[in-house]
């Protein structure tokens, strides 16, 4: 059974979340990175690269000595870096364990294990709209042998269809789109029985 989205967003959801999460924190990290080198540069007068340095083990805490004195400025200086440093980091560790956890990554090998399947299909049918008239089609085909995909974009149809057993996909069956995520270029046939005449001759005529 498979259950693809008709959408390219939905098919990135867990990208999108690792953008709207994780890339800011680590956008702040390289901020604070390179305020850190300016700072030694300005305050302790460092060149550039011993700034660099002294900012890198101070953001990593790895413990290595300083590579001059610091002074009463400096040492504030680089209190706040560490503090600064060490929050943002928990933050985007935080945010990767939560995308873990949360099941992100799994829902994302899941999809693509999905879409792998469906790129197997040979000869399958497409059952676009899953009514009365579309879910005694999918059973007849089944019981006949033949693969069968159910394209709907009612959320209620298609979990039905799910449960029925079908390999589903969400969205408008009038979409080229969706048709090819439902491998339409490898389907034996396309039944059309959503309901109303117009959608249906739309449907046809994207198949075609």
């Amino acid at each position: 059974m498979l259950r693809l989205k008709g959408t390219p967003g939905a098919r990135a959801g867990g990208f999108d979340y690792l953008r709207h999460r994780l890339l800011p924190a680590v956008l702040i990290l390289l901020a604070i990175q390179g305020g850190g080198v300016l700072g030694y540069v300005v305050i302790e007068g460092m060149s550039a690269l011993d700034a660099l340095y002294m900012t890198i083990i101070t953001l990593s805490t790895v413990g290595f000595g300083e590579v001059q004195s610091l002074s009463d400025g400096g040492r504030v200086f680089t209190i706040f870096l560490i503090i600064g440093g060490v929050v943002t980091l928990g933050y985007a560790v935080a945010v990767g364990v939560e995308y873990l956890v949360g099941g992100h990554l799994a829902s994302r090998f899941a999809q693509r294990r999905k879409e792998q399947a469906l790129a197997t299909l040979q000869h399958h049918f497409l059952v676009c709209g899953y009514g009365r008239v579309g879910q005694e089609l999918a059973i007849d085909l089944r019981e006949a042998g033949r693969d069968v995909v159910v394209i709907d974009p009612g959320e209620e149809l298609i979990r039905q269809a799910e449960q029925d057993g079908f390999s589903v996909v969400s969205g408008d069956a009038s979409s080229n789109e969706v048709l090819q995520s439902a491998a339409i270029q490898r389907a034996a046939g396309v039944m059309v029985v959503t309901g109303s005449d117009a959608e249906n001759v739309y449907i046809v005529m994207a198949a075609r």
